[in-house]
Order: structure tokens, then C-alpha cells, then sequence
């Protein structure tokens, strides 16, 4: 839709109508506004390398939101799913591409930390399809770009060893990386746990799924502590990132579980609207209503 005409309908509806633009999915009339300006409104805001690359995944990981939503609406025709499969691989590449400029900049590890947050993020999207029975042709793809993310950081973090960002630094500066990794375990575990308070929401399959991934992350930290006490504050360093990459698949299994259950939710509830006035419901469609 020309930009012009987005805007004169922005202006017709309302400031609200870039909110409500948010909960479009493909085939909506508002999923225009949702990626045309809202995404890049937001994209505008990313001055940094780092900030970018979590954006584009970010970009990436809302494509599959959007498939998550049109499969439990019944709305995944081929046509629809040739689109968003188009625009997630285009998007992930994107976030891979971005990512690889990190290491340019800010190092491997860098990068090596935002390719396990993308990876940890596909998976918990990957299983939320999954569980959901969904049999969208995205889900091959969806596997294979979660191959590359783990690529990359496998041999970001190579990389990172053979350029001495791990195995050469002194022992003080070691055992401070070390403890800083600690401490991000440490919260993002406790942010993780305070995701069970929706486990009756998210439902059983995913409140086991993400509490196998809390267990293990907590038995990752008390390994890292160990090894820590010990002085081997690289294996140490190591121990700490599983054990956040693991709570972090906890927290967004728990969260894509809710998103899905939420937005399925919403889908089905029913607006009575009498005298054919125009109405824009929660998932962001354009509606007439003549008394139904």
C-alpha cells in the first residue's frame, strides 16, 4: 500500500491505529502500517550495531509470531504462508548478517552472546509451532536457520578463544568475566521463574518444557560456581552462559505459550455492532458489523 494512502488512513481512524496495528497479521488491513511504519519507526531508533542486530532477530522472531497466530486462527492459507515464510527467512538473514557485524566491532563474543539469544528464541518458537500441531511448511525452514544461528555461535565463539578473548586474559580479568556471567545467570534465572506465575495460562506441555530448562540451568550455575571456587574461570565463564541461554528458553517457552494462548483467545471473542459503523477489534482487523 503507497505510504501516502497508509497515512491518510492513520489520520481517518485515529493516533490509536499504529497501536492497534501491532496485533495485524498478514491479510489484515492494518499489517501494512504494522510493518511499513511502525517496524521502521523502531528500526530508526537502533544506533548501535548490537541494538540493530537485536532488532532485525527481533523483526525475525515477530514473522513467526504471526504464523503462530494465523495457524491457531485457521487463517494459514498457502498464499499467507509463502508470504511470512519469504519475510522470516529475508529477516533472519538479516539478524545473522547484523550479527556478524558485532564481532567486527565489539568482538566475538559479542556476537557469540546474540546468536545464542537468536538460537534460544528460534527453538522456543519452534516448539510452540510444534506443540501446536501447526503443519506449516515454515517449520523446516525455521529448523534450518536455527542450524546457522547455532553455527554462528559456535564459531563465534572460536573465534573468540583463538583471539584471546577467553584463554589469554589475565586471571583477574578472567575471573571478573566470570563473575559478571554469574550474575547475568543469576537474574535471568530469577526473571525466568517469575514466568511460572502464568504456567496455568501457558499450560502443562510448555510449564514442563520451560521447568526442564529452569532445572538445568540452575544445575549449570552450581557447576559454574565450582569450577569458579576452583579458579578455572574460563570454564567457569562457559558453564554461566549455558546456564542463562537455558533459563532464557524457559522464560520465552513460557511466553510464546501465553502469547499464543492470549492472541488465540482474543481471536475468538464476538463484538455485537449495531448500525454498520466501522469498528477496529484486538487483532487489529478492519470490521463492519449490521447487528451480528
Amino acid at each position: 500500500m503507497h505510504i501516502y494512502l497508509l497515512l491518510t488512513l492513520i489520520a481517518a481512524l485515529g493516533g490509536g491505529t499504529s497501536v492497534v496495528a501491532e496485533n495485524a497479521i498478514p491479510g489484515d488491513i492494518l499489517y501494512p502500517i504494522k510493518i511499513g511504519i511502525n517496524e521502521t519507526i523502531r528500526g530508526g531508533f537502533t544506533l548501535s550495531a548490537e541494538d540493530n542486530a537485536k532488532w532485525l532477530a527481533r523483526k525475525a522472531e515477530r514473522r513467526l509470531e504471526e504464523a503462530e497466530k494465523l495457524s491457531a486462527e485457521g487463517k494459514a492459507d498457502a498464499e499467507i504462508e509463502a508470504r511470512i515464510r519469504t519475510d522470516f527467512e529475508t529477516q533472519a538473514d538479516a539478524a545473522l548478517a547484523a550479527i556478524a557485524k558485532v564481532a567486527e566491532k565489539n568482538g566475538a563474543q559479542a556476537a557469540a552472546n546474540l546468536n545464542a539469544a537468536f538460537t534460544a528464541s528460534l527453538k522456543a518458537h519452534e516448539r510452540a509451532i510444534a506443540n501446536a500441531n501447526a503443519n506449516l511448511p515454515l517449520l523446516g525452514f525455521l529448523r534450518i536457520k536455527i542450524n546457522e544461528a547455532a553455527d554462528a555461535e559456535i564459531k563465534a565463539n572460536e573465534n573468540a578463544r583463538s583471539n584471546n578473548e577467553f584463554a589469554n586474559v589475565t586471571a583477574i580479568s578472567a575471573k571478573a568475566a566470570a563473575e559478571g556471567k554469574m550474575n547475568a545467570a543469576e537474574n535471568k534465572i530469577a526473571e525466568a521463574q517469575n514466568f511460572f506465575a502464568l504456567k496455568a495460562v501457558a499450560g502443562a506441555q510448555a510449564t514442563i518444557t520451560a521447568e526442564n530448562h529452569i532445572n538445568a540451568a540452575l544445575s549449570l550455575l552450581t557447576q559454574g560456581k565450582a569450577k569458579l571456587a576452583a579458579n578455572a574461570a574460563v570454564e567457569a565463564q562457559a558453564l554461566f552462559e549455558q546456564s542463562f541461554n537455558a533459563a532464557q528458553e524457559a522464560q520465552q517457552t513460557l511466553n510464546g505459550a501465553v502469547e499464543v494462548k492470549t492472541q488465540t483467545d482474543t481471536s475468538i471473542k464476538t463484538e455485537t455492532n449495531v448500525g454498520g459503523t466501522l469498528k477496529v477489534n484486538t487483532t487489529g482487523q478492519l470490521k463492519t458489523g449490521i447487528g451480528y
